[in-house]
């Protein structure tokens, strides 16, 4: 037993080694020193007490000491108390748990392994117990974060049995383990050694694949594909919810496309089922946080008939995407993309609220989100939910309320600012209740409908009570809504959707006006507010009126309309597009306030109502001209003044008046000096020399001409529908403002003359006589009415019948029917014109984005050949440079080599003249020197002294010659080493004699003889 257990011990420590996990502090030796002891206690004692197998009741001393060792994770006292006690094994606590269950139970698994294989081998029915829960030790240890495979093995006698075994919710080891943050395929593939294993279901209906994706642990990827792989039919298995395991991965936290892919290509159906709450996964995912384009797209692509789908209350995936606070533009752009009828924005749940609604419930709403779904909106998707609440209710109650997100939902939507709910509430009073409210958005919802201050609900408190007990809200905002600037709201009520906006050049500053149809709660009448951009352009107008009143009532005529007030501080906003720019170049809308207002009389009608029709009855059309050319004439004649845009649309049908002139922008007296710049006149009627002022960037001083010129162009359009401009180029109307002019500026008496040879005969004379190019042929107003002293007949025949009674019936309903008090017929057309109007807008911007993309797409793709350009010449660069480098190296290499030959050389040959020395003093004794340097002076290339002795008789002949050869050789290069230390050297003085060196030579002789035997 012992060596069994050593056995053990050594392989799992090298099976821990190989996983990279640390082994147990105990060395092998200590574990079966321990263990043995406990194993021959517990076999002692089994076989004293064989054929006893009473569980004792409650807790033992040994049972004690064992739990408090296992609380303190101390190995070491749990074998003390194993091997005191070995009967302990069979006890239980009061859960049911033996102290096997205990032991798989601890963590890290891998240290208590052979404790677990003791008391399996000690008391094999442990493995079978079951606690109050009905769990085994084996479902123990498949919960446990830390099991491994060692431990699963050490259950492999009972394996194929305890797999199979359910506690008492149904669930499997298998379930335990999917559930499992530790859980691997290795694992799985251990303990399911059958595949009932993987279909069978706890009772909650959940197969082990269920588990896996139910767990808070992150998802193994591994883990579900095997599952899938080895029991595909799991896939489409419902729980008790109805659910499957699709439904569960799209509610996780973290979505893997991975995932959804391999469960779709497993089972495609599985998308298309619903749970008892009537929830597709589609449904689901919409709900999800994290989801993402892309497995929305992939979701759709899989059922697209599931965009349709309703759940519970009649929900549609819209509804929980607009309800997702992670919503963005790119998610409903990719839902829509599925949605062919466009009916999934106006479909509406149980409490009638559509997608909208949803939408502006959202807390996480932006501009751009807000601006997806309104393009894609229907009137229907505005209707009011169950509680009587629009859209804009909710969006005034959401905290995240700003001025974009107001001015876009009023581009689209207008009349929801008066509706009010079953408690009588108007959006208005849930804006002042906001927490997050500011004096902009006050002044914002109060300017598209002033009388939601006055409405009070059925508690009978107005918007300015909620926003007085409003904690965030402070006295200058409370101002807004009682005596704000903006006060004249109270007294108009506007009922013009879009008031009629212009803009023109005024020297160097660039007026702009606004004209609105309001009704005077005081008077109960109409009247016309016009509002400005400049205190300037007030004055002057209220000039002209005054100056208008007065000629009127000297003569006794009525061509002057009645104002009633001027007032400032009125901050109406408007939004204009730039006339020069096209709409493909636009970049948005400049928003700009007009803070000057005037208040007028407003006509019954105007005759822009004839804009696009023929008058065929001729009376008509003397009718309409006489009463023109009369108030033209109390204009010239009378007031001294100019209008300078004469245009249908500026003049109009007053009670008691007839026809008259206003919008007075453009009016001047004529000795006054007040000229007007690009755009002041409209392109249809522009005089040809005004058209030359404008292309010459120069600007033009309205006159009498250019008013009879104006005249003529608004009876050929009464006579033949359209424009003079349009006549002669149908064209015209797509070209832009600066082309226009130039149109203008070539128009010639030929090209005029064919037109007004169509017109009817009685007309023709008044069409030649103001239609002249030149303004110096043109008849003034008083010569065309005959009204000078022995002028020619008159250029048409006036009619004393008045206008009204021709066109009066037909205009004034028309009128009527562009106001917003129209009926439900005529709001849903407005509805369709205003969404028609916001996409326009839209296509517009998307359309300047797409360019500029294209744009910024090309200047890329040029800088980026210019980039490939350089980095080719650079890698010819670097190939070059690389090259001269790798030849510049190899010449270095055979420098240095030859470096080193020659240094070998030399020191060999230094060597050599070393080794010269002693054998040259040898030979010629203290003349060696002599010899030497003859020899050195031959090397160097130099000519040998031709007193150098060629024996050493004559050296003695020589000696002079000697020292001047080493004077020279000191101051050679060759005066280094032993080269220059003989240079450097004395010579004897004398030379040895003959006698002398034949005794040497004696000496020498008989010692090489005594040397050779």
């Amino acid at each position: 037993m012992m060596n069994m257990t050593e056995a053990t011990d050594s392989d799992s420590d090298a099976e821990f080694a190989a996983k990279g996990i640390k082994t147990p502090l105990w060395s092998g030796a200590a574990y079966s020193t321990a263990i043995g002891k406990s194993m021959r206690a517990m076999m002692t004692s089994s076989r004293l007490r064989a054929g006893k197998q009473q569980v004792p009741v409650g807790y033992s001393s040994g049972l004690e000491l064992f739990a408090d060792a296992v609380a303190r994770k101390d190995k070491e006292k749990m074998l003390d108390a194993l091997a005191k006690d070995p009967s302990i094994l069979r006890q239980s606590d009061k859960d049911g748990w033996l102290p096997l269950h205990h032991v798989c139970a601890l963590r890290p698994n891998y240290r208590y392994v052979d404790m677990m294989t003791m008391a399996i081998n000690t008391y094999p029915e442990a493995t079978r117990s079951v606690d109050k829960n009905g769990r085994t030790p084996l479902h123990i240890l498949c919960e446990n974060s830390r099991v491994t495979v060692q431990a699963l093995s050490v259950f492999a006698a009972a394996l194929g049995e305890l797999t199979l075994v359910q506690d008492s919710h149904g669930n499997l080891p298998l379930h335990c383990l999917c559930r499992n943050s530790s859980c691997d395929v290795s694992l799985v593939k251990k303990l399911a050694s059958g595949k009932s294993a993987y279909a069978t279901i706890n009772d909650e209906g959940q197969t082990p694949l269920h588990c896996l994706v139910i767990a808070e642990a992150p998802l193994k990827k591994e883990v579900f594909y095997h599952l899938i792989e080895t029991f595909p039919n799991t896939v489409l298995m419902r729980d008790l919810m109805g659910r499957t395991v699709l439904h569960w991965i799209c509610e996780r936290q973290e979505l893997d496309l991975d995932i959804i892919q391999a469960q779709l290509a497993s089972a495609a159906d599985a998308v298309s089922l619903s749970d008892t709450n009537g929830d597709l996964p589609l449904h689901i995912l919409c709900q999800n946080e994290k989801v993402t384009r892309d497995l929305l797209h992939l979701m759709l692509q899989a059922h697209p008939a599931g965009v349709y789908a309703l759940a519970k209350n009649d929900l549609s995936p819209l509804h929980f995407l607009c309800s997702n606070e992670n919503c963005n533009a790119d998610l409903l752009t990719a839902l829509f993309s599925f949605d062919n009828d466009n009916s999934s924005c106006a479909r509406a749940d149980v409490f009638g609220a559509t997608a909208l609604h949803l939408v502006c419930m959202n807390e996480a709403i932006s501009t751009e989100l807000l601006r997806t779904m309104l393009l894609m909106c229907c009137e229907d998707s505005f209707t009011p939910d169950v509680h009587g609440r629009s859209p804009l209710h909710y969006l005034c109650m959401n905290h995240t309320v700003s001025s974009e997100l107001l001015w876009l939902f009023f581009d689209r939507g207008h009349d929801l600012v008066r509706q009010v709910d079953k408690d009588e509430r108007t959006p208005l009073h849930y804006l002042c209740s906001n927490v997050k409210v500011t004096p902009r958005l006050i002044e914002i919802l109060f300017d598209s409908w002033p009388s939601a201050a006055l409405v009070a609900d059925r508690d009978f408190k107005l918007p300015v009570q909620y926003l007085v007990d409003n904690p965030s809200s402070t006295p200058e905002t409370t101002a807004l809504l009682i005596c704000g600037p903006a006060s004249y709201r109270h007294r108009y009520e506007f009922l013009s959707v879009n008031g009629q906006c212009v803009c023109f050049t005024q020297g160097t500053e660039v007026v702009y006006v606004q004209t609105n149809v309001a009704m005077d709660s005081k008077t109960a009448t109409k009247v016309l507010v016009n509002f400005y951009s400049s205190q300037v352009c007030v004055e002057h107008e209220q000039k002209m009126f005054l100056r208008l009143k007065t000629a009127a009532e000297i003569r006794d005529d009525h061509f002057s309309p009645t104002v009633h007030e001027t007032f400032e501080n009125a901050k109406r906003r408007i939004t204009l597009r730039s006339i020069d720019i096209a709409p493909e170049d636009h970049t948005g809308d400049a928003t700009i306030t007009l803070d000057y207002a005037l208040v007028m009389e407003a006509p019954l009608y105007t005759l822009e109502g004839l804009r696009a029709e023929k008058l065929c009855d001729t009376e008509a059309v003397r009718a309409i001209t006489t009463e023109l050319a009369n108030c033209l004439f109390f204009w010239h004649s009378d007031a001294r003044m100019v209008h300078g845009n004469i245009v249908l649309q500026n003049v109009g049908q007053f009670e008691d008046r007839g026809l008259c002139l206003y919008n007075l922008s453009t009016s001047r007296e004529l000795y006054q000096q007040r000229p007007i710049g690009s755009h002041a006149i409209a392109l249809s009627s522009c005089p040809p020399e005004a058209a030359r002022a404008f292309v010459a960037k120069e600007e033009f001083m309205p006159t009498q001409e250019s008013d009879m010129w104006q005249f003529g162009c608004l009876v050929f359009q009464l006579l033949t529908g359209v424009t003079l401009l349009e006549r002669l180029a149908p064209w015209s109307g797509s070209i832009g403002h600066e082309q226009g002019l130039h149109l203008i500026c070539s128009l010639t008496e030929v090209v005029i003359e064919p037109l007004i040879a169509e017109i009817a005969p009685e007309f023709r004379l008044l069409l030649q006589r103001t239609l002249a190019v030149n303004p110096r042929y043109r008849w003034g107003i008083d010569r065309l009415l005959d009204t000078e002293e022995g002028a020619s007949l008159p250029a048409f025949v006036s009619s004393e019948a008045p206008s009204h009674d021709f066109v009066g019936t037909t205009l004034q309903r028309k009128t009527e029917d562009t106001l917003a008090e129209g009926s439900s017929g005529s709001r849903s057309v407005k509805h369709a014109q205003e969404q028609l109007d916001f996409m326009k807008k839209e296509q517009a911007i998307l359309r300047h984005t797409l360019l500029s993309t294209k744009s910024h797409l090309r200047d890329v793709d040029q800088a980026r050949t210019d980039l490939q350009s350089k980095l080719e010449e650079l890698q010819v660069q670097l190939t070059g440079e690389m090259q001269h480098r790798k030849e510049a190296h190899l010449e270095a290499q055979m420098l240095a080599r030859n470096h080193q030959a020659m240094t070998l050389q030399l020191h060999t040959t230094v060597q050599m003249l070393l080794n010269l020395v002693p054998l040259a003093r040898k030979v010629y004794g203290a003349r060696a020197d002599y010899f030497l340097s003859g020899a050195l002076a031959q090397a160097t290339g130099s000519k040998s002294p031709s007193y150098f002795p060629s024996d050493p008789a004559s050296l003695r002949r020589h000696s002079r010659p000697v020292e001047l050869f080493k004077t020279q050789l000191q101051n050679s290069v060759l005066a280094h080493g032993c080269v220059g230390k003989w240079a450097n050297s004395t010579p004897p003085n004398d030379l040895p004699s003959t006698d002398e060196q034949q005794q040497l030579s004696t000496n020498q002789q008989q010692r090489q003889g005594r040397e050779v035997p």
